[in-house]
């Protein structure tokens, strides 16, 4: 888990999202791996933002991103693991329902790529809704495409459409294929299934994440967990064939 410079372009995005904010979390304690051929990327969008583009400004000597996430704009972050081997402040295996003093703590949760990681998903997503005060933003980055053996799985945009959409009933802000390589440009995708189409990820070729940013509002639907939800192609066809 770490943030290269294909996630710290995207965190840099984000920071107007995150202004105000006093309580983050990230999902496993995240490092700052930014390649040195991929730098001069980070600094380009670092001088936009009128902040340092030196690397070792950000750098801090245990390897983690605390730094990094306070100087471009983020609030105090601590760490939440399933261990506490990295110095977690918080301890809790995601596969496990939330404790009660851990919900609605945070209005910032960012996932570099843990929930892959993590066998029983659908619990792990309603943790993190759980952890989320209302108005609270989720700020997430997993493989997609060309991640083969990497974790537990790759993830589809229809998952963000109808588990964080549909069944949450929460605001997606973004959602985006990035290249692990910030020479290509990111690929924006918009909610295919409910046109009965699917996202095909075609010319996408190399390794891409799945990028996401969620606004929890308080209409949301504040359900302990969410049993099931249908792609949105196969709904749309289930719901013509019943009209017909």
């Amino acid at each position: 888990m770490g943030i290269d410079c294909a996630f710290a372009l995207q965190l840099l995005e984000a920071v107007p999202l995150v202004q105000g904010r006093s309580a983050g979390l990230m999902l496993g304690r995240q490092g700052l791996a930014v390649r040195q051929g991929h730098r001069k990327y980070l600094r380009r969008a670092l001088a936009a933002r009128d902040l340092s583009r030196n690397y070792p400004d950000y750098l801090q000597e245990d390897g983690f991103a605390e730094t990094f996430l306070q100087k471009i704009g983020y609030p105090e972050m601590q760490a939440m693991d399933a261990s506490a081997y990295e110095n977690c402040a918080i301890t809790h295996d995601l596969n496990d329902p939330l404790p009660q003093h851990l919900r609605g703590r945070f209005d910032v949760v960012i996932d570099g790529g843990t929930l892959e990681h993590v066998f029983n998903t659908p619990q792990a997503l309603d943790n993190v809704f759980h952890l989320l005060r209302e108005g609270g933003i989720f700020l997430s980055i997993n493989g997609m495409s060309g991640w083969a053996g990497h974790g537990f799985y790759q993830f589809s945009p229809e998952l963000v459409w109808r588990y964080w959409q549909d069944a949450r009933g929460c605001e997606v802000l973004a959602c985006r294929a990035v290249s692990i390589d910030p020479a290509e440009p990111p690929v924006e995708v918009m909610d295919t299934g409910k046109q009965g189409a699917r996202f095909r990820a075609r010319k996408l070729e190399g390794r891409w994440y799945l990028y996401h940013a969620i606004r929890k509002p308080g209409t949301a639907n504040a359900a302990e967990r969410i049993a099931k939800t249908a792609q949105g192609d196969y709904a749309l066809r289930w719901e013509r064939g019943a009209a017909e």
